[in-house]
């Protein structure tokens, strides 16, 4: 639902165009999470590879969520 806020938000500033390409566009991960027990063990990194790769392959950018601690920050 907020990606879609915000594309309409776009479109009443009269960038209709880039609305549309966001909301056609975009994989959206509202967060990624490991039981404390398997935590640094790359696991999150693996979760993160795997839905970019889903994104391109799919002709969607990937937008993360805000990283909620300091090894979330250090994703890439």
């Amino acid at each position: 639902m907020p990606d879609s806020q915000d594309a309409q938000a776009l479109v009443s500033l009269g960038a209709d165009k880039a609305a549309q390409a966001f909301e056609r566009s975009r994989c959206m991960i509202q967060g990624i999470a490991v039981i404390p027990k398997h935590r640094r063990e790359g696991l999150g990194l693996k979760i993160k590879r795997y839905c970019d790769l889903w994104a391109a392959q799919h002709d969607a950018c990937l937008v993360l969520s805000i990283p909620t601690n300091d090894a979330a920050r250090h994703i890439q």
